[in-house]
């Protein structure tokens, strides 16, 4: 039987997922008057960003998503979901760090990519433990 921590994980994983693909839903469908009200380095980062990376993003969030309502559903799929969502959060990480040449990077720019890679890690684990222990099935 699920402890009441796993439930509070289960469910804030759901929340902090549905706020991702909030998130890039408000990034694809960005109007033009919307980019023009951005800092300049913002207008370039999005006006350089490679449709792999923006793929990588809905890979990242959209599988977070279905793996966080699968611990809400105690399904060992969630693994794998999380596995794909780490791997889409890897790549944005990547290109963010390695590649883009919009920003400067900073650590406050490296702040909010660098908690996201730390929850998309731990809800990878701890699923991954909650399987071995029988929770997940």
């Amino acid at each position: 039987m699920p402890s009441k921590s796993f439930w509070i994980i289960a469910v804030l994983a759901t929340l902090w997922n549905a706020i991702g693909a909030y998130q890039y839903i408000v990034q694809v469908t960005l109007a033009p008057e919307d980019m023009q009200a951005m800092a300049t380095d913002m207008q370039a980062y999005f006006n350089e960003l490679p449709n792999g990376v923006t793929g990588a993003f809905a890979i990242a969030v959209w599988s977070g998503l279905a793996g966080s309502i699968g611990l809400l559903l105690r399904k060992s799929w969630s693994f794998w979901a999380f596995c794909l969502s780490l791997f889409g959060v890897l790549v944005q990480l990547s290109y963010n760090v390695l590649m883009q040449t919009a920003m400067a990077l900073s650590p406050q720019l490296l702040a909010g990519p660098l908690f996201i890679l730390v929850i998309a890690v731990a809800l990878t684990l701890v699923s991954k433990k909650w399987i071995k222990v029988g929770l997940l099935q």
